[in-house]
């Protein structure tokens, strides 16, 4: 955070989208692969106009184009025989994908090597991962399972906790009420001389509930993957026939007017005890439902607590232009963050 105020101390305003991105893929590196990716020092450099690391930039760069040409409307149409032809488009994604690539193995051999050596590790999912010995075959997971892996956990680790705080920064300066309701909570609850314990980063019920409110109207996941009925379902009023594509709209169930009252305004006294118990647990899902929901639940709302108690411990977020309305730039299988959004820090006295 003290990049991006550096960024608001030379131009007054920063870009939000960019940070976050950088922040939350910063945060995996260190936590998932014990590796420091700098992504946030970088951004902040070419932010600044000083000499940067191109290569970690053009990571950014593959990333992005990978992931929007993923979820693109003729990827889909066009299946593999779109994908195969040797379009300028489809060959940028190829040599994204190796760009990715080219990085996890990287970070795979770092791993590898450190447990060969003898090395100290941190004890990071990725080394766990590298060093696990199946209890069967004696042997341990190939290069491949790895990198299928360590890509899910890339994309998954990052892309959704990022939009989700980018949201919340823009709800925060929409809403400068709350924003200050939250601030006093945290200096009510956890002391100015250091940093917080998770007992007391679960004990901000208000910030919890600003946060599921932000969730629930900007659905990092737009939705769950579509599934083909293999027999004749009935939903309702519905008859679905065998065969039929199905996939359930977590935006339309966050805003469903039959469970939400208002569902287009921003209130986080929905999620108090009283109001949780009276709605059906399916109706906000951002994290997906049941025994397949996202591993990475606790994971994303730790690391969304954690960062913005210690923003707002320093800094007060304010928006430029009150009348901005925050808009996705794709609004797919994942519900993009606002690109537009700049934010102003403001050091608290």
């Amino acid at each position: 955070m003290d990049d991006m105020a550096k960024k608001c101390n030379a131009s007054q305003t920063v870009h939000v989208p960019s940070f976050m991105t950088a922040l939350a893929l910063d945060i995996l590196g260190t936590t998932v692969f014990g590796y420091d990716f700098e992504y946030l020092k970088e951004m902040t450099n070419k932010e600044l106009g000083l000499p940067t690391n191109d290569k970690k930039l053009h990571v950014i760069d593959a990333y992005d184009h990978m992931m929007n040409y993923m979820f693109s409307v003729m990827q889909h149409i066009g299946g593999k025989r779109y994908t195969d032809l040797k379009l300028p488009g489809n060959e940028k994604f190829r040599a994204s994908v190796a760009t990715i690539e080219n990085l996890i193995y990287s970070v795979i051999d770092q791993s590898r090597k450190r447990i060969e050596n003898g090395e100290q590790c941190a004890e990071t999912l990725l080394d766990m991962m590298v060093a696990s010995v199946d209890d069967e075959t004696k042997r341990g997971m190939d290069q491949k399972t790895l990198r299928d892996n360590a890509i899910v956990m890339f994309i998954a680790g990052h892309d959704t906790t990022s939009t989700a705080l980018s949201y919340e920064l823009y709800n925060l300066g929409k809403f400068p009420e709350m924003q200050e309701k939250i601030f006093y909570e945290i200096a009510e609850k956890i002391p100015s001389d250091r940093d917080a314990t998770a007992e007391e980063i679960d004990s901000l019920e208000y910030l919890t509930m600003f946060i599921k409110e932000s969730l629930r109207m900007y659905p990092p996941v737009t939705g769950l993957p579509a599934r083909v009925l293999t027999q004749t379902e009935t939903l309702g009023d519905y008859s679905l026939a065998k065969g039929s594509r199905v996939a359930i709209s977590i935006y339309a169930i966050h805003h469903n007017s039959n469970v939400w009252d208002n569902p287009s305004e921003f209130r986080p006294e929905r999620f108090t005890e009283e109001n949780n118990k009276k709605r059906p647990s399916t109706a906000w899902m951002p994290f997906g439902s049941g025994p397949r929901a996202c591993l990475g639940q606790r994971f994303s709302l730790l690391e969304q607590k954690v960062f913005l108690v210690a923003l707002l411990k320093r800094y007060q977020v304010v928006l430029p232009d009150m009348n901005y309305v925050a808009k996705p730039t794709k609004m797919s299988f994942l519900f993009g963050p606002p690109k537009d959004l700049e934010m102003i820090l403001k050091k608290r006295k």
